[in-house]
């Protein structure tokens, strides 16, 4: 009788040992399975922000594209969307929800009227440069911005339109609204010379940590 009972004691420890095996076994696969979920949703929120941001970017350089073709000579006048100031750099932002598609002067993120949606989730600057085509240059590799008239540049091309059309996120990566608004209102000059120390918009976001994207874009205004 008493060989028995010390049988079913050992037998009762053996099944404590085994259960608490298999209950960690079910919580370390518990515990990856919600990794794997958490960095799946991770990867899906990158994937749609960058889509946000392309799509934003994508949508500035279109509208100045636009606003150009639709009139040159109104939107490139004294008082037109592209001032007539060249070798400037000049910001606009785009609002789209405003009436006018842009206003003048760099966004600012601390207002949700300067995003491009009532949702205050991305922002888009559209900074431009205005320059004049010498007889030795050439854009024969940029778009056309058409104006009825001859051209007096060999080059079939008096001007030329550089733009820089940058998207943010604010509520992403380490930046403030308030940081990024900073480094909005830099020169978005990202041409790499000798000895060029501009501070630009790219290098204030990027070492701010900022989630963002720029497209730039280079048209010739033919007369």
């Amino acid at each position: 009788m008493n060989k028995n009972i010390s049988v079913m004691s050992a037998q009762q420890g053996a099944a404590l040992i085994a259960v608490l095996i298999i209950l960690v076994i079910v919580t370390l696969l518990g515990v990856t399975a919600m990794r794997m979920g958490l960095t799946g949703l991770s990867l899906a929120n990158n994937s749609q922000v960058s889509q946000l941001l392309f799509q934003a970017a994508d949508m500035g350089t279109t509208q100045i594209r636009n606003a150009v073709n639709q009139d040159v000579l109104a939107a490139m006048g004294s008082s037109g969307l592209i001032s007539d100031v060249s070798g400037a750099d000049t910001h606009l932002c785009l609002k789209p929800t405003g009436g006018s598609n842009f206003s003048a002067g760099a966004c600012d993120p601390t207002s949700t009227s300067n995003y491009i949606s009532e949702r205050a989730v991305v922002l888009t600057q559209v900074t431009y440069r205005r320059l004049t085509v010498t007889d030795g240059d050439t854009s024969n590799g940029a778009e056309s911005l058409l104006q009825t008239g001859q051209s007096v540049s060999p080059t079939g091309a008096q001007e030329k339109l550089k733009t820089f059309s940058t998207s943010v996120v604010p509520s992403f990566g380490s930046a403030s609204p308030a940081t990024v608004k900073e480094c909005l209102q830099n020169p978005a000059d990202d041409e790499e010379r000798d000895g060029d120390t501009t501070y630009t918009i790219t290098d204030c976001l990027t070492k701010v940590g900022a989630v963002f994207t720029t497209h730039v874009a280079e048209y010739r205004i033919q007369r």
